[in-house]
């Protein structure tokens, strides 16, 4: 279906090819497979890619700062209070337009503009766990097309680990910090086992995560069975409002959005370039043998912050990318550095939290902070780590 953008055609396997790919695959009823191809990313720099990019291109990126309410002027919204929740300062910053694009949290900026709003959002969460490399000991994923719930189940390689997931269940509480369930672990447990000669067990999990998917509501249907499409849509008072969607089609849904901003307000005859615009640090030969590929075209920069080797031997996470992380990618606490700059949290808790004092060592001569914040940073981190435990 991707034509010339294909990554590589889907062919079938025997049973003995199919092992040969994926030597763990439990082998028991196995009559053979079919290899397709898929891409991947880190999702946490590709965040911090497209910060990057937003500044290169002349915008203003804020970290840190909360919505609080909308400015309206004749009914009609002219921008928003906001508050730098580091200092405490509330601001009004005017706007021609504002896009609301906050994922699960949209139905409530919506409510809040019109409380009559007819789009809903149903946030369905999903499980994922992380597991030794071993588990897998492929280069390839294994995808259950259908697990014991109708959904379909991956085990996939990433960043020399194995990510086994997902589920799929409604929640009825947006939270910031979703848990898991041991419904939802259990799940998972017991179907990755059916397929891997390795069983694992609560006790390999190196990390549970959890996720919220925004999925817009539909009467009568489940959360499995609702579309992972976005929507766009513009209330009158002008709220842009950007529903649903994926990272898979993140540069549609801004296409989308801004294209209909402009058509309501047409501060410019051009129309959004994203489709043809490359991410800061577009590096086409950039290695994934190196620990830095992640930073692209910035690899060579970081030798400038100091000392490259790893201060874990299971995940990686150097005093150059940290104090990288604090004068070029607005790094401000730890939680910033173990998990939205690196995925230090996400693919090993215990380790993370092991080498957090050290990390936060190094944050703090940065950032010219004092023993006390040291402290009140691991002390914190510590309580977040908790959650991705088992």
């Amino acid at each position: 279906m991707a034509g010339k953008l294909g990554l590589g055609p889907s062919e079938m396997l025997n049973k003995e090819e199919t092992i040969r790919q994926i030597p763990n695959v439990n082998q028991e009823q196995l009559n053979g497979g079919v290899i397709y191809h898929d891409g991947q990313f880190d999702d946490a720099r590709m965040a911090i890619s497209l910060a990057h990019t937003i500044d290169a291109k002349g915008g203003c990126v804020l970290n840190y700062m909360e919505w609080n309410a909308f400015l309206k002027e004749n009914d009609t919204i002219i921008g928003v209070q906001a508050t730098d929740v580091l200092s405490g300062e509330t601001m009004d910053i005017k706007a021609k337009i504002v896009i609301n694009a906050t994922g699960v949290f949209a139905e409530e900026l919506m409510k809040a503009d019109n409380i009559n709003a007819p789009l809903k959002i149903r946030p369905s969460q999903g499980v994922h766990l992380v597991l030794n490399r071993s588990f897998l000991n492929s280069e390839n994923a294994i995808m259950v097309p259908n697990t014991s719930d109708g959904r379909v189940l991956f085990a996939v390689p990433w960043n020399d680990h194995v990510v086994v997931g997902t589920t799929d269940t409604e929640v009825s509480e947006i939270s910031y910090e979703p848990k898991s369930t041991d419904e939802e672990i259990n799940f998972i447990l017991a179907n990755a086992e059916i397929y891997m000669t390795r069983k694992p067990t609560r006790a390999d999990v190196k990390s549970v995560y959890v996720g919220l998917r925004p999925l817009i509501s539909a009467t009568g249907k489940s959360s499995k069975a609702l579309s992972r499409k976005h929507l766009v849509d513009r209330s009158e008072s002008g709220l842009i409002n950007v529903l649903g969607g994926k990272w898979t089609t993140y540069r549609k849904m801004g296409e989308d959005a801004i294209d209909l901003a402009l058509k309501h307000e047409p501060l410019t005859d051009k129309k959004s370039g994203t489709e043809h615009l490359q991410i800061f640090g577009f590096d086409a030969a950039s290695s994934w043998e190196n620990a830095l590929h992640v930073y692209g075209s910035e690899q060579e920069k970081l030798n400038n912050y100091g000392s490259l080797e790893s201060l874990s031997d299971n995940v990686y996470i150097s005093e150059a990318q940290i104090r990288y992380g604090v004068q070029e990618e607005m790094v401000f606490t730890l939680e910033d550095m173990l998990a939205r700059r690196t995925r230090c949290l996400f693919l090993d808790a215990k380790e993370t939290v092991r080498i957090a004092p050290k990390v936060a060592e190094i944050l703090a001569d940065e950032l010219d902070k004092d023993q006390f914040w040291q402290t009140e940073q691991v002390n914190q981190f510590n309580q977040l780590a908790s959650n991705y435990i088992l």
